[in-house]
């Protein structure tokens, strides 16, 4: 191989690399959050972090709107379930604010390895906002059912038919001897 093919050579291979990092980088979800903590540059860790925190402020008021919605309804059920809902997300935005003034902290410091720790909580927060979240507007779902009632329809005149089945039902007792012995002398 002459030297500019070699040259050629680990120029694409360094841009294929560099090019799956950053798809990497730009997954949607926690993961790739999680992943991009150590890629990223300061200032992106602080605009992910002002917008991570912003997303989980607006998700608590949604649940809010939700709560109040349902305790005008009188709904025992949604009231009980968005109230759950509500403090987890509240306590995770709560932590995820003192994790983003850390971060900010660390940053300025030059403290990398905290600020990626920080920026990691910030992450799993997002995420498992989003997962409450979801779940509360599973709580308002209505579907005519509360968790538990089961209701049954039988209204088809097929079923309604005589029937004159009277085989007997084997109950597993096959007539093998004895009662067993029992398990304590003091019976």
């Amino acid at each position: 191989m002459t030297r500019i093919s070699r040259f050629a050579f680990a120029f694409s291979l360094v841009g294929i690399l560099s090019s799956s990092s950053v798809a990497v980088a730009q997954e949607v979800g926690t993961a790739g959050n999680l992943e991009q903590s150590t890629t990223a540059s300061a200032s992106e860790m602080v605009s992910f972090a002002n917008s991570a925190v912003s997303e989980m402020e607006d998700a608590r008021q949604d649940v809010q709107k939700m709560l109040v919605a349902a305790e005008k309804e009188s709904d025992v059920y949604q009231v009980q379930c968005l109230n759950k809902k509500l403090s987890a997300i509240a306590a995770l935005a709560q932590v995820s604010g003192s994790a983003k003034a850390s971060m900010q902290d660390a940053l300025a410091a030059g403290e990398n390895e905290r600020a990626e720790q920080e920026f990691r909580k910030l992450a799993v927060a997002q995420g498992k906002v989003r997962q409450f979240r979801a779940e509360a507007e599973a709580c308002t779902r209505d579907d005519g059912t509360a968790p538990g009632d089961v209701s049954v329809d039988v209204s088809n005149e097929a079923l309604a038919e005589t029937v004159t089945d009277t085989e007997s039902i084997d109950d597993g007792n096959f007539g093998v001897g004895d009662e067993p012995p029992s398990t304590s002398p003091f019976e």
